[in-house]
């Protein structure tokens, strides 16, 4: 499975939550790290760097992900993990909402409603499992605090605008818990000969 790799703009400088007294640092790499990782960001200033690039990065650089200096990195590094569809929007809503194993994995959640508008849209369709499995997917944010997820639609990044920055356009988007995870579809930027 492919993956991006977020460096925030506090960890790529050394300041804010990561600087020598913020309470993530201080950062487990130099300025030469930073300098390379924006030559191999798509995103440039960013600091976005795809995981294929991100082992040689770290080698150059002799950056221990499992050495004790990096285990708030760890922690604290955004993992954009890129699952594999056949490049159709039907197969990438699938994937987004978890439903492409079949009518024996649709998770029910019987004792919730969902969120307005979505019980009545919901309503329209006539597989109860199905229904009840996007319903976890439509909660009120409050209600996505603890269980299923909160429909962002394409006003709100669920996680990151960063795919923005790279020419990425959200098509619809989830946020699960207290915006530590999120799911969406995105439309990736055309690139000639890929």
């Amino acid at each position: 499975m492919p993956s991006e790799h977020c460096f925030d703009a506090d960890l790529l400088a050394g300041t804010g939550a990561w600087g020598d007294d913020g309470h993530k640092g201080p950062r487990p790499f130099d300025d030469a790290f930073v300098t390379d990782l924006r030559t191999v960001s798509p995103a440039g200033e960013a600091g976005l760097v795809r995981g294929a690039e991100l082992g040689p990065l770290l080698g150059r650089h002799g950056v221990d992900l499992t050495d004790k200096a990096s285990e708030r990195l760890n922690t604290w590094l955004t993992v954009l993990l890129r699952v594999a569809t056949d490049g159709t929007l039907t197969d990438a809503m699938r994937a987004a909402t978890f439903t492409e194993r079949g009518p024996e994995h649709l998770v029910p959640i019987h004792d919730r409603s969902a969120a307005e508008p979505w019980e009545e849209r919901l309503g329209a369709i006539t597989h109860p499992a199905l229904r009840d499995h996007l319903r976890m997917l439509c909660l009120s944010e409050r209600d996505a605090r603890s269980e299923g997820g909160f429909h962002y639609g394409t006003g709100h990044w669920p996680w990151s605008d960063l795919l923005e920055a790279v020419g990425c356009s959200l098509v619809a988007g989830w946020g699960f818990g207290e915006s530590q995870a999120g799911v969406a579809v995105v439309r990736l930027p055309y690139e000639p000969g890929k």
